[in-house]
């Protein structure tokens, strides 16, 4: 990691709120754009996402932008919002809420079905029909555990950490068409929650305000919101 990286790093609170960010700088995978004492950009190598802190040059963040893929999203804060926005006009924005779970006591108990870690052999069957899913588990698979729900032998939901810090990790869920809402999911989750709890790992989950049923999953599962953020997307053509 460079000095630079941990330098920014230890500005930021260990936090829900900057999981996202700090997860960026210690995951040594990212380049920064238009740093200077109060602001910067960053861009992830290994997933569709930039951050960006205060307000950089605008031709910062339109350069992080220029270099990553169409499906890339932009990640930014409260006072950010109004600077990133004028720099992606034509971009969608829309808030995040961040929740935190400090203390799950009887998690364990709770976890019920057919759930255990997948192995890569596991996930490679998704490559034909779901590519994407495929792409994103095997590219999180080196650094996360991938905690899957099992029907007729094959994997259907679920839960891994796309991003870590010092004592956090972020929760992502997924279920493919047709066995959704079926509990599968909070089967997986509770799973990969109990395990990072037993790591010294606490939980934040991030959901998009449109998102009801992930917020409403959040909330069964002992998760309470903390903080916002706002993502910024293109448009659908």
């Amino acid at each position: 990691m460079t000095a630079d990286l941990q330098k920014l790093a230890a500005t930021l609170p260990d936090k829900q709120l900057w999981l996202d960010t700090r997860g960026s700088l210690l995951s040594r995978s990212c380049e920064l754009f238009g740093l200077t004492k109060e602001s910067f950009v960053i861009r992830r190598f290994d997933t569709p996402l930039i951050c960006v802190i205060g307000k950089p040059a605008i031709s910062a963040i339109k350069e992080a932008v220029s270099k990553s893929v169409a499906e890339v999203e932009v990640l930014t804060y409260r006072e950010s919002v109004a600077h990133v926005g004028s720099a992606l006009s034509d971009w969608q924005e829309e808030a995040a809420i961040i929740h935190e779970f400090s203390n799950p006591p009887d998690i364990k108990e709770k976890i019920t079905g057919q759930v255990r870690w997948a192995n890569e052999n596991e996930l490679l069957w998704l490559e034909d029909e779901f590519p994407e899913l495929a792409k994103d588990l095997l590219a999180a698979s080196p650094f996360s555990p991938i905690a899957a729900f099992f029907v007729e032998n094959k994997p259907v939901s679920f839960c891994c950490s796309t991003c870590e810090s010092e004592s956090l990790w972020d929760v992502s869920i997924e279920t493919l068409p047709g066995y959704q809402r079926k509990g599968f999911a909070e089967c997986c989750a509770r799973f990969m929650i109990q395990h990072m709890f037993e790591k010294g790992k606490q939980s934040s989950w991030g959901a998009l305000k449109s998102n009801t049923a992930s917020l409403n999953l959040a909330k069964k599962l002992g998760f309470v919101p903390v903080a916002e953020l706002y993502l910024f997307s293109r448009l659908s053509s």
